[in-house]
C-alpha cells in the first residue's frame, strides 16, 4: 500500500478561483514529514468583474503572471484594499485569481497526494498544472483533492 501525503490550504477569501497548486497557513515546518505546508504569499489578480479570456487562461503552466501582485495567504481581499467589505451577496461578481508553484519532496513521487483545502470564504475552482480538479460554490468547507496523477514527475 502506497503512503498518503498531504499539502494544507486555509484561507478567507470573498470569491477564490485558484491555480496551480494551495497553501499554507503557518510559517512553521510542520512535525509531519508527510505534509508540505505551502508558500504564504501567491500571485493575485483582482478582477471586479468576470473576464472571460483571463479565466480561461491563468490555469494554465504557461501562463505568465508576472505583472500580477502578490498577495499573503490567508487573507481576504476587502481587507487588503482590493474592494470594499460588503456583507451580503454583491451586484458585480468579483473574483480573485491566485497563482502558486512549489517542489514537492523527491522521496513522495508516487505517493497518493492530496491538497486539502480548509476553507475558502466563498467559492474556489481549484486547477493544478493545468487540470481542473473542482469547484465548490460554498464558505468554508473544508475539501481534499488526490493530485497525483496531475504532478509533474522530476
Amino acid at each position: 500500500m502506497r503512503n498518503r501525503t498531504f499539502f494544507l490550504f486555509t484561507a478567507s477569501i470573498t470569491y477564490l478561483v485558484a491555480a496551480i497548486g494551495w497553501l499554507s497557513v503557518q510559517a512553521q515546518t510542520p512535525a509531519n514529514p508527510m505534509i508540505q505546508l505551502l508558500p504564504e504569499r501567491w500571485q493575485f489578480k483582482f478582477l471586479s468583474e468576470p473576464d472571460e479570456n483571463l479565466e480561461n487562461t491563468f490555469y494554465k503552466p504557461t501562463f505568465d503572471d508576472s505583472a500580477w501582485g502578490s498577495i499573503p495567504v490567508p487573507a481576504n481581499w476587502e481587507m487588503l484594499g482590493y474592494e470594499e467589505p460588503h456583507y451580503f451577496y454583491p451586484d458585480t461578481k468579483p473574483r480573485g485569481l491566485y497563482r502558486v508553484s512549489f517542489r514537492m519532496p523527491a522521496q513522495w513521487q508516487d505517493q497518493y497526494t492530496h491538497l486539502r483545502l480548509e476553507g475558502v470564504s466563498f467559492g474556489y475552482t481549484l486547477w493544478i498544472n493545468g487540470h481542473q480538479l473542482g469547484s465548490w460554490h460554498s464558505a468554508f468547507q473544508p475539501a481534499q483533492f488526490l493530485i497525483e496523477p496531475f504532478i509533474k514527475k522530476r
